[in-house]
């Protein structure tokens, strides 16, 4: 045997080093003393200053992205700087005589609107200590919702792209505020709480540990639909998983938690009867729904409270809404996770309402999408639903939808996967297809997106009875194995 050659770990942390593309930071202070020194020492205009500045650290490659390139105002200060001296100002005054009360809503409304042009003026901000400032200024005038009101909009757009300022005393301020009187303060705390939680899965953890949840789901009972659709939407960032710096979150036990603990299902569904009218409030609704049903028993659960029937009707009503029948189908096909509801869709004469809207809304990539995916739900291991949506019209579906979505490589490998449940324990239904040249189709698809969608094809031409060209992936001779 041929000795194995080993490798040093310095080797090994060079070898890596060499492949990865670094990435130069500074910070603010370094980008204005420069700015400084191009106005000085070469007498730029500050204008000139600025621009050379940004092209010197961009030649040595250095990210801006968090640096605030905007000119420092005649005090040689940031306006966003400024501001927020002049709100730590008014907030060490001992008394509220002290306080300019339209100087600091003119400061909190100024704080937002530079908070609001990118991060870096976000991240200056928060470097400044503006996050406990706003918390100290929302207790300091918690009777005057107007103030209240401004600080939980700076607040909000603060922490806008960067959650991690959030504490355990901002957290009690957000529940503390969800529970307020005032329906525009409720409002501003519940979008707060979902900026929150964006991609940042210890803030959903730390929420859900100060018991959120059953605040939430206790306040849908009895609340407009204004404020139901905020309930809605902090509900569905719960139970996100999309912070990509933890390998596993709780989204799954989140949204058990919501379903099962909390009665959210049937509160949600009773909204969806009383707000019927309002489409806004009816599309936040289905999709929290659809997030929430992730076991079987919560798809017996929402047909049981009349949600299958409900969305049929959305989609009757609303047949040219592409927002509403989305997120209908969406729920729809979560619904069909369980075969026992899977069973009621079809004796509810969803298919033909199902096939219409997928047709009727086949230019829009994301409905077609989550058309298709509902289609392979309802198919799956029933060799009797495929023939329903067979009769239809759904390889006619399939077949133009491929052509019409070639680039979208989602959209065709769930088309093959469609297929191939519709044909695997009815193959009857082959004809279907392969009288529609599926397969050119599903060849052009490989060859549009190679890998990507290759094992899908190969799975629905074989189920087609249709020729795969298989791909030879041991090409050794086995000599020299040990015995």
């Amino acid at each position: 045997m041929v000795p194995s050659k080993t490798i040093s770990p310095l080797q090994i942390y060079l070898k890596i080093k060499t492949n990865i593309k670094m990435v130069r930071v500074i910070n603010q202070e370094t980008f204005d003393s420069v700015v400084k020194e191009n106005i000085e020492d070469l007498d730029l205009s500050p204008e000139e200053a600025v621009e050379d500045a940004i092209k010197q650290f961009k030649a040595q490659g250095v990210d801006l992205t968090n640096i605030v390139t905007s000119l420092p105002d005649a005090s040689e200060e940031h306006k966003i700087v400024n501001l927020i001296n002049n709100l730590k100002t008014m907030n060490e005054a001992t008394t509220g005589d002290e306080v300019d009360i339209p100087k600091l809503k003119d400061s909190l409304q100024g704080l937002k609107a530079e908070c609001d042009i990118d991060i870096a003026h976000k991240v200056m901000a928060g470097k400044a200590g503006t996050y406990q400032l706003l918390l100290d200024l929302l207790e300091k005038h918690q009777e005057d919702d107007s103030i209240s009101l401004l600080v939980l909009a700076a607040v909000t757009s603060l922490m806008t792209g960067q959650p991690d300022l959030l504490t355990e005393r901002g957290v009690q301020s957000i529940l503390n505020l969800i529970k307020s009187e005032n329906e525009a303060v409720k409002v501003q705390a519940l979008k707060w709480a979902r900026q929150c939680c964006l991609r940042h899965e210890q803030n959903r953890q730390l929420l859900f540990e100060f018991e959120i949840a059953p605040l939430l789901t206790e306040e849908l009972t009895s609340c407009s639909s204004i404020v139901a659709r905020h309930i809605c939407a902090v509900l569905r960032s719960l139970i996100l998983d999309d912070d990509i710096r933890v390998p596993f979150g709780k989204a799954h036990e989140h949204a058990r938690i919501i379903a099962s603990d909390f009665n959210a299902l049937k509160s949600i569904s009773q909204l969806l009867h009383t707000h019927k009218g309002d489409i806004e409030t009816v599309n936040e609704l289905l999709q929290t729904l659809g997030a929430l049903v992730v076991r079987e028993e919560f798809c017996r659960e929402v047909e049981e409270c009349g949600g299958l029937t409900f969305l049929l009707e959305m989609m009757i009503t609303y047949m040219d809404d592409e927002k509403i029948n989305r997120q209908a189908i969406k729920l729809l096909k979560a619904l069909a996770g369980s075969d026992a509801v899977k069973a009621k869709i079809v004796q509810a004469d969803a298919i033909p309402l199902l096939i219409s809207a997928i047709g009727r809304h086949q230019s829009s990539q994301q409905l077609f999408l989550i058309g298709v995916l509902a289609i392979a739900a309802i198919s799956l291991r029933s060799p009797a639903n495929s023939e329903v949506l067979c009769n239809f019209g759904v390889a006619e579906l399939i077949t133009q939808g491929m052509k019409e979505h070639l680039q979208n490589v989602e959209i065709q490998r769930n088309c093959a996967l469609a297929v191939r449940n519709i044909v695997s324990r009815n193959r009857e239904l082959c004809k279907e297809f392969v009288d529609l040249n599926i397969e050119d189709l599903l060849n052009l698809s490989v060859q549009t997106h190679g890998v990507a969608v290759e094992e899908n094809i190969k799975d629905a031409l074989r189920d087609l009875g249709l020729k795969v060209q298989l791909t030879e992936r041991w090409t050794g001779t086995g000599k020299g194995l040990e015995q």
